[in-house]
């Protein structure tokens, strides 16, 4: 009886049909409560869990749990601004207001960086790994220098052409470019030791700099461009446009590439601010959602899944959801 049962069991597998998938997947934005009011002006999360968010007010937050709660990690003060924060691992990171702080326990404690030489403040920063490469405030020094002990010294790695530069982007400790306003840029291939400066196809202000390797890479201008950003694939000795369909008047506000064919572009339209996509390193962008109007930063940690952050403690969060039918 047991066998004659068994054969039955094998026979009903063996004519079974696998079930209908019915569940559908889409991407979906969603507002996650950030527990501030203050504009938020900078985002990075170093994975789907672990991000951290800067602002006005002395405002930094943290979350561990993809952005479902934040916590203020500073007390709220009408000053300073956090400019930006940015973070090499879960518990390595920096934040940049009136001073430069770094934490190496994710935000539980920060040290402030001591001064660079002859300076007043710190301008725009990077990071190569866990070293941090930093500039002078604009018009207060041209030097380049590098710290690869969270800020407590810094080494001068080369003084470019100008002093008045206000972003910089190094993607190895050899290759390095730095860029500000008027079309100020220039680049080094030595680590700093030399530079030089070739001509941007239009007048532009640089906001951003990004290369992911030390050939191919990308321009943010802040005015002056043409639809969209600027592409390299000689390390930044040439540029050209890459069209996004953003009106040339419209700001754009922040750019992340996580490889050489993807990336993602926040940028201000009429009524709100939008998200484009590329899938083949700016040849062509697609729109992935409108966010609040004015927002001011993105991180996408994958390609499916990131966070725009803006006004009032604004905080959206990209994901992908799937739908049973």
């Amino acid at each position: 009886m047991r066998v004659y049962s068994l054969l039955v069991l094998w026979a009903l597998a063996a004519n079974a049909q696998p079930a209908a998938d019915k569940s559908k997947i889409i991407y979906r934005w969603d507002v996650q409560k950030s527990g501030v009011n203050d504009d938020l002006l900078s985002v990075c999360f170093v994975n789907r869990q672990i991000g951290y968010a800067s602002g006005k007010r002395n405002t930094i937050l943290k979350t561990t749990d993809g952005g479902n709660t934040w916590s203020r990690l500073f007390e709220a003060k009408e000053s300073p601004d956090i400019h930006s924060v940015m973070f090499a691992s879960p518990t390595d990171g920096w934040a940049l207001g009136s001073a430069l702080l770094h934490t190496n326990d994710g935000g539980e404690s920060w040290q402030p960086a001591v001064p660079l030489p002859g300076a007043r403040g710190f301008g725009g920063g990077t990071l190569t790994g866990a070293a941090r490469e930093q500039l002078h405030v604009h018009n207060m020094g041209a030097g380049v220098f590098r710290s690869d002990d969270g800020g407590r010294t810094w080494k001068l790695l080369g003084e470019p052409p100008s002093n008045a530069y206000t972003t910089v982007f190094f993607a190895d400790a050899q290759h390095g470019w730095v860029g500000g306003d008027y079309s100020l840029y220039a680049l080094t291939a030595d680590g700093g030791a030399t530079w030089k400066a070739p001509p941007l196809p239009s007048k532009v202000s640089v906001r951003k700099i990004q290369f992911v390797s030390p050939q191919v890479g990308w321009l943010l201008p802040s005015q002056g461009h043409q639809g969209g950003p600027l592409g390299s694939t000689d390390g930044g000795l040439t540029w050209t446009s890459e069209y996004a369909g953003i009106e040339p008047y419209r700001p754009l506000e922040d750019m992340q590439f996580l490889n050489a064919q993807t990336g993602f572009l926040l940028a201000e339209e009429n009524r709100s601010s939008v998200v484009l996509a590329t899938m083949n390193g700016g040849k062509s962008w697609k729109t992935i959602g409108a966010v609040e109007k004015y927002s001011r930063a993105l991180s996408f940690p994958e390609v499916d899944e990131g966070w725009v952050v803006g006004p009032k403690g604004y905080i959206v969060h990209y994901h992908k959801v799937v739908l049973n039918k």
